[in-house]
């Protein structure tokens, strides 16, 4: 009997959702209480955390990761994004599709309300006019509104916003009738909206109701180190008036997943969260919600799953007992979107089934499942569900249908009860055709013109980016590196002087001045030899050999007091793991400095003390006494510096202690508290009296800050503040940012560079000053400018240009006989037999007519095609990383197929202008390089999280990046940053400073249309749903920013590079073997094999392909993928792939790239006075479509009026005929 009252009753998951414990329900918590008291209890009750897909306890998470730490300041200033923003244009247009539609459907009335564009639209189901139905505008206007669902009666919504801020907030809104509310102005709705939470950095989506009690459950995001966000579920009560200022009022209801072999402390990092959150069962007992079970063991998202197999499942958390169990298994296909019936006997969710999506239901009774529907638009499990894996469905009010959007369309999916009483598909299925008026304002869409002949074309360039400071024991002198060429700075004196080379025609890096002597030691680069140090002398500038020291790559070289220490680096990126790769780590030995009849200096007994060797590391030798005399080993130490600890030696006897840790600095420097022997020394340490407080410089988003530390704690240290462990004595020394701080020998002076600008500061000035002060003085940097020096180096170097001009003695070169084709919109689109004469890097003359000077140099191309040099416009390598200035085999794979200008939209503020300045100076060849410096991200990374909580806030992130580049910067990339005001800000602020905005696009749909109506210069990456509809395809013609779709890292299923993995014998292609590293390639010899279907650049290109037809430039991209180069073609193929012809393919890669980048003046197209930058097909390949076929087949590329013959190895053939560059051992074949 009481079997058959079960089945009677609506069922409410019994077996998952327990009754409360007859005493209560804070029974089951019992347990936690006790365990606290204990003194193990932190990890005993930590170890509990951790879901699995069996059931487990899960207990409150709020004492686990409270989430205080971020934001680290607040909103100094108020902004509201639909009045502090500009917005000059207008989109209108009736649309009857539209893309990624989230449909809440009304509990009582069949009615639905859905999202598009980021407005909210109501419409009736039954009332069609034509067969058509007209929705009614909800929410219209500039804030961004998503994410709509029903309370339990059907008279409220919740739904996400960034109104205000500019954050995806939770908001709710009265709901009468659709009917009725196309009765009332929008102003009086959206006067009626009540803001929920007032989050100003974390952000929410998929929120809902409570089924009995006035709360709200939703996903809260939390982005780590890494753009992947992790979901937790947490509830909020229902608020009749919007949200103040407390941002944490909600409480954690189910929380991140903690691998088994992850400590506690690191929960903060897993990146395995609960999306998708449902109240379940008659009381709300239980919540329904997906999570990621591929990635349990690492707790890291990863690229590339099987959705085949599965990747998220459906759980049931039980709030009364606190356990969690899996409701749907991940295999096969996942299971995505869970949505529970009215009456509680029926799941329905989203599954992959071989080439399909499909829409299952699952008899909560029996747990048989059901395929409902099965042409569902493909789901996005592959990708971190900030706007859903599927857009939110439901079913109706009487459960006998559900309503859902399929490619670009809404419909009504028809249920009906078998035989046994479950529901499963019904007949017929319903398309709700309706019409939607879109009405947008739009923002100016922002675009830079840069004219970069001026500097390209120039014999001598301004180094903006320097690096390597470092203080001789006064701080009257200063070293530092600029771009292979070291310089020394007197500071009284104001003079500069550059550093003799034993060798002038190297490459040197990493300098430092003795302390305790009277020489600076420097570094010299040699490809084939790899790392040698001179010492110099002073003042005379004599400089000598240091012998005695092993073959190998070595950085941070520090002499004193007759010691030499340095770091030995091993294997890495750039140089592989063949030659040189052992012993890495810190080592320390005795110097003689030598004398006139022993010219050279020599090392012995050299020691490893330790094996940290990552490229960050600093070594600096510390006096222990008040001067800089050398009496004895035991009065000096050694320090080691890295981003997260300070290490200190002690030369006699290498003993180590740690000094100082970090939380999130990227820089520490520690001046040495002096040793105190005399008895006065003794007395005031015994008596208190004028005890000195240690200074400590470090690095910490971004800035430079110095502290005071009186009681000897340095551990984990950090700016942010109201931090246990930030110094009380915290001042900011930086203004737009900086980097390389270090103290002078003695701790007086302390220095630190920001591009050009040498700045110094007495540290007793800023602690007289300062320690006063206010925080909010001290925090800004206006306290340290008050008492800090600037110098402005003006230091310049000879281009390659002008080497150029000196080798070819003025000639000009003439290709002749060439099918040429221009993209030039002022000329044909082909010139049959024609030449192009260049001249000092320079076009000088396109045509058929072109006069050639007697002297010129003639080169017959025999009817080939002559295209301008390819513009990847986001591409990424990692040379810059490196602290060698090293030829780059990257760079030069490059150019060997043909990109002749590189942007990479995610570099180093300082490698990345560092390594540009090392090929515009002849260094190394390599295409013209543009970077937008350091990401300005939205994740906690602290190198480059940034937050922007005001106007000077945005610029300074602006001038952070151009004042290490000057004129060569002009771009920067929001990456994922939270909050649509400092988006707002970032395109104000560019807009005095003549940028570009690039935003990282991807993951987040509805932040990707922001960045369209917001005018940001381009969208990078595709928008994340491969499939775009009339709305989408209409918007982004509208907004006027370009459109870099980079398929080789298409979203929504494998990425496109691994298709040509798949497809193109990799390891075994000849002209990659001349470029690529061999064990790159041999990596990519057993490769993923996947059907078609597993690829969604497929329908991504076909979604670019409509764009261009509107009229949006569609760039070419290859996020710098392996095989480097190659995959830009590739990335040409899939463009034609989507239907884009190859015309209009190749001129996406040159002119189309070139206006993105707001470069066109300069390159992009073969016309006079444009750059010399040009790739020259062999005889034979004389049409576009030979061209097509055989891309990457290129003969020669010109490279700034440098002719290469690229087809074995970058080798120059004019002016310097046959010159190759000098190549270390990257590959073990490569003997001799």
């Amino acid at each position: 009997m009481q079997q058959a009252s079960d089945l009677k009753r609506p069922w409410t998951l019994i077996s998952a959702i327990q009754k409360p414990h007859p005493r209560g329900r804070k029974r089951p918590h019992l347990v936690f209480g006790f365990t606290f008291l204990a003194v193990i209890s932190a990890s005993l009750f930590l170890r509990k955390v951790r879901l699995s897909q069996s059931s487990t306890t899960t207990p409150t998470y709020s004492d686990i990761y409270p989430d205080t730490d971020y934001p680290l300041r607040p909103p100094s200033e108020p902004w509201d994004i639909s009045t502090s923003y500009p917005y000059p244009k207008t989109f209108e247009k009736d649309v009857s599709e539209g893309t990624w539609l989230r449909i809440a459907t009304h509990p009582r009335r069949r009615e639905i309300v859905f999202d598009m564009l980021g407005d909210l639209y109501c419409m009736q189901l039954d009332t069609a006019v034509n067969g058509s139905r007209r929705a009614t505008p909800l929410l219209q206007g500039v804030p961004y509104e998503k994410d709509a669902s029903f309370s339990p009666t059907g008279d409220n919504i919740v739904f996400i916003s960034d109104a205000g801020f500019g954050v995806d907030n939770i908001w709710t809104l009265p709901y009468s009738s659709c009917e009725d509310l196309a009765t009332q102005s929008p102003k009086s709705i959206r006067a009626s909206a009540v803001q929920q939470t007032n989050s100003t950095f974390r952000f929410f989506s998929s929120p809902a109701f409570h089924p009995t009690l006035p709360r709200i459950i939703a996903t809260k995001w939390f982005l780590t180190g890494r753009p992947n966000g992790a979901g937790e579920l947490w509830e909020f009560p229902v608020q009749r008036k919007s949200s103040g200022g407390d941002r944490n009022h909600g409480r954690r209801i189910v929380g991140r997943k903690l691998p088994s072999s992850w400590p506690p402390e690191r929960y903060g990092e897993s990146q395995i969260g609960a999306e998708q959150g449902r109240y379940i069962g008659e009381n709300g007992d239980g919540i329904i919600f997906t999570q990621n079970i591929r990635d349990d063991d690492t707790g890291m998202f990863s690229y590339n799953k099987d959705v085949h197999k599965g990747i998220n499942a459906v759980f049931i958390h039980n709030t009364t007992t606190q356990t969690t169990e899996q409701l749907v298994n991940a295999k096969p296909g996942g299971a995505n979107m869970p949505r529970a019936s009215h009456d509680g006997k029926s799941l329905a969710f989203v599954r992959r089934v071989k080439e399909k999506s499909v829409l299952v239901i699952k008899d909560l009774r029996s747990g048989t499942l059901h395929h409902i529907w099965t042409e569902l638009t493909y789901d996005l499990s592959t990708i971190p569900s900030f706007m859903g894996a599927y857009p939110n469905f439901g079913f109706s009010p009487n459960d006998s249908s559900l309503v859902i959007w399929s490619s670009g369309h809404i419909y009504e999916v028809p249920l009906k009860f078998n035989h046994l009483g479950e529901r499963v598909a019904g007949d017929p299925l319903n398309m709700i055709n309706f019409t939607a008026h879109i009405n947008l304002s739009l923002g100016a869409t922002r675009y830079s013109k840069t004219d970069i002949r001026k500097t390209e074309l120039q014999k001598e360039q301004q180094i903006y980016a320097l690096r390597g400071l470092r203080s001789n024991w006064d701080g009257s002198e200063v070293v530092f590196e600029g771009a292979g060429d070291l310089y020394r700075f007197q500071v009284p004196k104001e003079e500069l002087i550059r550093l003799p080379k034993l060798s002038p025609s190297a490459e040197y890096y990493a300098p430092s001045v003795g302390q305790g002597s009277s020489h600076i030691i420097v570094s010299k680069w040699s490809d084939v030899n790899l790392t040698t140090f001179e010492l110099i002398r002073l003042p005379e500038g004599n400089s000598k050999a240091v012998e005695g020291v092993p073959r190998g790559r070595y950085i941070s070289p520090v002499v004193g007091c007759g010691k030499i220490a340095f770091v030995r680096t091993g294997a890495d990126y750039m140089f592989g793991d063949v030659e040189e790769t052992a012993g890495e780590g810190v080592w320390l030995g005795d110097i003689s400095i030598g004398s006139a009849v022993n010219p050279s200096a020599h090392v012995t007994g050299l020691r490893r003390i330790n094996r940290y060797s990552a490229e960050d590391t600093k070594l600096e030798f510390k006096h222990t006494v008040r001067d800089e005399i050398c009496s004895g080993a035991d009065q000096m130490t050694l320090h080691l510096q890295t981003e997260k600890f300070v290490e200190e030696f002690a030369t006699i006897d290498d003993s180590a202690k740690i000094v100082a840790t970090s939380k999130t600095t990227m820089e520490i420097a520690v001046v040495s508290s002096p040793q105190r022997k005399s008895l006065i020394y003794r007395l005031e340490s015994l008596f208190g009296i004028n005890r000195p407080n240690t200074p400590v410089v470090f690095k910490d988003f971004q800035h430079i800050w110095i502290a005071f530390i009186n009681d000897g704690t340095m551990e984990n240290l950090s700016s942010t503040p109201g931090q246990s462990t930030t110094p009380k004595e915290l001042v900011r020394l930086s203004q737009e940012g900086g980097h390389d701080g270090c103290f002078s020998g003695n701790g007086k002076l302390v220095f630190w560079l920001s591009g050009p600008n040498l700045w110094y500061a007495s540290v007793s000035d800023i602690q007289n000053r300062c320690s006063q002060a206010s925080f909010a003085i001290r925090d800004s940097g206006s306290c340290a400018r008050s008492v800090a020096k600037v110098v402005k180096l003006n230091i310049q170097q000879e281009t390659d240009i002008s080497k150029l001009q000196k080798e070819s003695e003025g000639r000009s070169v003439a290709f002749i006989n060439a099918t040429i084709v221009p993209m030039d919109p002022t000329m044909t689109s082909i010139v049959k037999n024609g030449t192009v004469l260049i001249q000092g890097g320079e076009i000088m003359a396109v045509g058929t007519d072109v006069e050639i000077p007697q002297d010129a140099h003639i080169i017959s191309v025999g009817d080939a095609v002559v295209l301008p040099g390819f513009v990847d416009v986001h591409g990424h390598w990692g040379g810059f990383l490196s602290q060698y200035p090293s030829a780059s085999w990257e760079l030069e794979s490059f150019l060997g197929y043909g990109v002749t200008t590189i942007h990479n939209p995610s570099s180093s503020n300082v490698g990345g202008f560092v390594e540009r300045s090392l090929v515009e100076k002849g260094a190394f060849y390599g295409p013209r390089i543009y970077h937008t410096g350091t990401v300005l991200y939205g994740s906690t990374r602290p190198d480059c999280y940034t937050e922007i909580n005001s106007l000077q806030d945005a610029r300074e992130a602006l001038l952070r990046v151009k004042i290490e580049g000057g004129p060569s910067s002009f771009s920067v990339k929001n990456y994922q940053l939270q909050s649509r005001s400092a988006r707002q800000r970032l395109l104000l602020e560019a807009r005095e400073l003549d940028m570009i905005i690039l935003p990282e696009g991807g993951w987040s749909f509805d932040w990707g249309i922001t960045y369209l109506i917001d005018g940001m210069t381009t969208h990078e990456h595709p928008l994340p749903v491969p499939e775009l509809y009339d709305d989408v395809l209409s918007l982004v013609a509208a907004s006027g920013s370009s459109y870099t779709q980079v398929a080789v890292m298409s979203y929504g299923g494998l990425f496109g590079q691994e298709w040509v993995h798949q497809e193109n014998d990799i390891p075994e292609n000849t002209k990659l073997r001349k470029y690529v590293k061999h064990d790159i390639l041999e990596m990519l010899t057993e490769v993923k094999q996947a059907p078609r279907h597993s690829y969604q650049f497929f329908n991504t290109t076909i979604s670019t392909k409509k764009l261009a037809d509107a009229g949006v430039r569609t760039n070419i991209g290859a996020h710098g993928e392996q095989p480097i180069g190659f995959l830009f073609h590739s990335e040409m193929e899939m463009l034609g792939m989507g239907g884009q012809t190859p015309y209009k393919v190749l001129r996406a890669a040159t002119i189309d790239a070139a206006i993105s980048l707001g470069l066109n003046s300069s390159i992009g197209s073969i016309s006079p006075g444009k750059l010399a930058d040009l790739v020259i097909y062999p005889p034979g390949i004389d049409t576009i479509e030979k061209v097509w076929r055989h891309s990457r087949d290129m003969l020669h590329v010109v490279r700034g009026g440098r002719i290469f013959n690229v087809s074995d190895g970058l080798v120059e053939i004019w002016p310097r005929v046959g010159r190759r560059l000098p190549k270390g051992r990257i590959n073990p074949e490569d003997e001799g």
